[in-house]
Formats: C-alpha cells, sequence, structure tokens
C-alpha cells in the first residue's frame, strides 16, 4: 500500500485522483514541485486567486465582528466591491451567531481520515445545518457540474459523521443538511443540493470504492488520465511529456474543468462543532 495510514483525504486530493492519478501521486505522495504554470496569462489566473483569497478573508472578518463600513472602505478593486456588495443578498438570512467560518473538520473513514474545510458552516438550530461554499469563479457551473464534484459528496458526508461524535444521533439525520454553491458574480443564481439518507448510503459506498482503488496502487504504478485536455492546465504536464504550453484561463472555465480550491489544502485542524 501506498498511502500511509495517516494519510488525511480531503475533496481535493479525491477530485485531484478522479481527474488523474498521476496526478494525485506527483501532488499528494511525491509532493513534486511545480515546473510550469497552471494556465496563461498567468498573472491574471494570479489575480483572479488573490481575489478569491481576499472575497474569503473579508466575510471571516464581518463574521468575526468587524463593522461592514470598515471592511467595504478598504476595498479598492471593483470585482471584488461587486462580491462584496452581492454577499449582503445573502449574508441576512445566516445570523454570525449561526456561523462557523473556514471551519475544518475530519472523520475517522476506513483506516484513514477524511476532511473537510467549509467555506461556512451554518447551525440553524441543533438539528439543521447549512454547508455554503463560495465560488468565485467568472462563470455560473452548471447543476450536473456541480453535482459530480466530489466535494458535494465529502462536505455533507463529514459534517455529518461529525455532528453524530458529538451529539445524540436520534434526531439528527442526513435530511438535516443542505449545501448551497453560492457564485459572487451571480448572486442570485446559487445551486442548493439537499443530503438524503440514500445519498448519503450512496456517497458512502462511491467514497469507500474510490479510497480502496487508490489504496491498493503503490508508487511508480498511477497511471495518466486518458483525457489529455486536462494536462494543458496541469502544472506536472512536462513531467509525463504531456507538452509545455499552458492551456488558456479562460478555455478552462468555459469547460468547467478549474477548480478554484485546486489548492487549498487546510493544513490546522480546529476543534469540532458541539
Amino acid at each position: 500500500m501506498s498511502i500511509p495510514t495517516d494519510f488525511i483525504f480531503s475533496q481535493n486530493s479525491i477530485q485531484t485522483y478522479l481527474d488523474c492519478p498521476r496526478r494525485f501521486e506527483l501532488m499528494f505522495l511525491l509532493r513534486q514541485s511545480w515546473p510550469a504554470p497552471i494556465t496563461e496569462p498567468n498573472l491574471e489566473f494570479e489575480k483572479h486567486l488573490k481575489l478569491g483569497e481576499r472575497f474569503h478573508l473579508l466575510v471571516q472578518q464581518y463574521l468575526a465582528g468587524i463593522p461592514e463600513k470598515l471592511i467595504e472602505g478598504s476595498i479598492v478593486d471593483p470585482d471584488l466591491s461587486r462580491w462584496w456588495k452581492n454577499y449582503f443578498r445573502l449574508a441576512p438570512q445566516f445570523p454570525p451567531e449561526q456561523c462557523f467560518c473556514e471551519f475544518y473538520q475530519s472523520i475517522p473513514f476506513l483506516e484513514f481520515r477524511l476532511s473537510a474545510k467549509y467555506d461556512l458552516l451554518v447551525i440553524q438550530d441543533k438539528y439543521q445545518m447549512t454547508i455554503i461554499d463560495w465560488k468565485t469563479i467568472r462563470k455560473r457551473w452548471s447543476a450536473s457540474s456541480l453535482k459530480k464534484r466530489i466535494q458535494t459528496s465529502v462536505y455533507p458526508l463529514v459534517a455529518y459523521e461529525a455532528h453524530l461524535q458529538k451529539n445524540n444521533r436520534d434526531y439528527f439525520f442526513p435530511e438535516n443538511i443542505k449545501m448551497i454553491y453560492w457564485f459572487p458574480e451571480f448572486p442570485s443564481e446559487s445551486e442548493t443540493i439537499h443530503f438524503t439518507n440514500q445519498l448519503y448510503e450512496d456517497v458512502k459506498e462511491h467514497l469507500t470504492k474510490i479510497i480502496r482503488e487508490i489504496s491498493r496502487q503503490s508508487i511508480g504504478n498511477y497511471c495518466l488520465t486518458d483525457y489529455v485536455k486536462r494536462c494543458t492546465y496541469c502544472n506536472y504536464r512536462s513531467l509525463c511529456n504531456r507538452g509545455v504550453q499552458a492551456a488558456s484561463w479562460a478555455d478552462e472555465i468555459e469547460n468547467e474543468i478549474y477548480d478554484e480550491n485546486y489548492n487549498a489544502e487546510p493544513s490546522v485542524e480546529t476543534s469540532m462543532i458541539h
């Protein structure tokens, strides 16, 4: 088995494996440095990433109690200003005292751990939970694309299992959880996915199958993706003889293959919700 027993799986690592097993091996097992940029133009891509990070920070500051006007006065970028104003179409639905921002949880899963870092986890009452994920991309992804993302499986499962570890399982069910993908660029076009008991069972089975498949492989035997288009936006493409030139960032977003959480691995585990 190539995976150490203290390995912590996440939506990022699992999605990476599903996109390309070789990329998973290079990134998470060999921890290979990146020889090439993800996209061109690189400066535009980096600017967008920084704007997304800044938006996350603004929400975190607001929910921590920093006055709205003070935060607004610190914003100079017009795109970020628009996102921030759009956020307040959503904010009144979730009082700060119910919100856990940039919150990390992990649970035992098989012989490993499975983790999730939530942009926002909202506990409306003891038996209702809403997961909100900001998608600061320039295009509103389709519902089918969002539902296929492994994040849609991992986040509710981890939230449910972690909650059961600390609370009475007689009154908390998968149906108590819903997940909202929210787009600052398209504030009225969020996507809500309701967790169900059947979905919970299906997700556990699906993740078990994937993680078992990953853990049975050995270093050097992780195959390259057959979907060569993905290689044009992979940092490791030159190591796999899959080209040198990076893809256009606009093309990636148009094809719904870019994930802004691609490199957002949590590093510090915080306490689970009681």
